[in-house]
């Protein structure tokens, strides 16, 4: 019986699991490029006041990228703006929830109760 040298399974393995992962983060930085310009777009229009188009932007961003904490925050803005306050509430939820603790968003929920 002819037993498998563990060393040469072992480094196959290795080489799958290695070789694969430059297309992986190639994948990742353009989903991340894709999801900043979709947020860039919603912060534009929201200075120009267009609230639910900037929604809209914000929602591709965390589409694309659901861990974009700062685009559920200013989806909470352009929410409360549009007087979707129960929304906007679940939005400034989720930033905090992803890490994005900030007195100015705290602010911005406490808006949103009244």
């Amino acid at each position: 019986v002819r037993v498998p040298n563990l060393f040469i399974i072992t480094n196959l393995a290795w080489f799958i699991i290695f070789s694969a992962l430059p297309f992986e983060t190639r994948a990742n930085q353009e989903a991340n490029l894709k999801s900043q310009r979709y947020y860039s777009d919603g912060i534009q229009l929201s200075r120009a006041k267009y609230w639910k188009e900037a929604a809209d932007e914000f929602r591709k961003a965390i589409q694309v990228n659901p861990e974009h904490k700062l685009a559920y925050a200013n989806l909470g803005v352009t929410l409360s703006q549009l007087g979707d306050h129960k929304e906007a509430l679940l939005a400034f939820d989720q930033a905090i929830t992803l890490g994005y603790d900030h007195a100015l968003l705290r602010y911005n929920r406490g808006l949103s109760f009244a």
